[in-house]
């Protein structure tokens, strides 16, 4: 009887945990983001961004996932807790840049990328950052050893690269290579 109690608060506590983040995600689209770093909401209240707030919103529509992207410096950017941006990674507004980000696969709460396997070369990855939308194309998927550093051959192309392990091939990761296609106001 305990375990069943236990694991009842488990699921209302992530599911409870869910749905505040995507409250949050839906707030960030909403309120139009200046860059700086004071944000107006559409009550015209003003704050300063702390170190865990969103700076940016990913978005892969072929695996339903959206998610808020962690302030790069902040104890809570890493991936036992959120999709982490790597330390090298640029903005999206860098041209010619890379967007690198990482995250667990698996079945735990924290495992955003669970579904990255799934995507295909053509589908759409979105990035919601500074009131532009950045529309990437996936152009290559492939495995490589797992050695916690992301290899592509990419340059002077702004592109996004997501990686996770392959719960298929032990020992692997996988790398998923988005160029930009398009970028627009949202």
């Amino acid at each position: 009887m305990f375990g069943l109690i236990l694991g009842l608060g488990k699921y209302f506590y992530n599911f409870a945990l869910n749905k505040v983040d995507e409250i949050k995600v839906e707030t960030f689209l909403e309120n139009k983001q200046p860059s700086g770093n004071v944000i107006h909401s559409k009550n015209h209240i003003s704050y300063k961004t702390s170190k865990n707030n969103y700076y940016a919103i990913i978005e892969i529509p072929s695996i339903s996932l959206k998610k808020g992207l962690i302030n790069k410096e902040s104890k809570y950017n890493n991936v036992n807790k959120n999709i982490e941006t790597l330390k090298n990674s640029d903005t999206p507004d860098v041209v010619g840049g890379s967007v690198l980000l990482a995250s667990h696969s698996g079945n735990s709460r924290v495992s955003y990328f669970k579904n990255l396997y799934r995507v295909n070369i053509g589908d759409s990855i979105n990035i919601y950052y500074n009131n532009y939308k950045y529309e990437y194309k996936i152009t290559d998927i492939y495995n490589q050893e797992k050695t916690g550093a992301i290899t592509y051959q990419y340059k002077n192309t702004s592109m996004i690269v997501l990686t996770t392990c392959n719960q298929q091939q032990k020992g692997k990761q996988i790398i998923v290579i988005g160029t930009l296609n398009n970028k627009t106001t949202y």
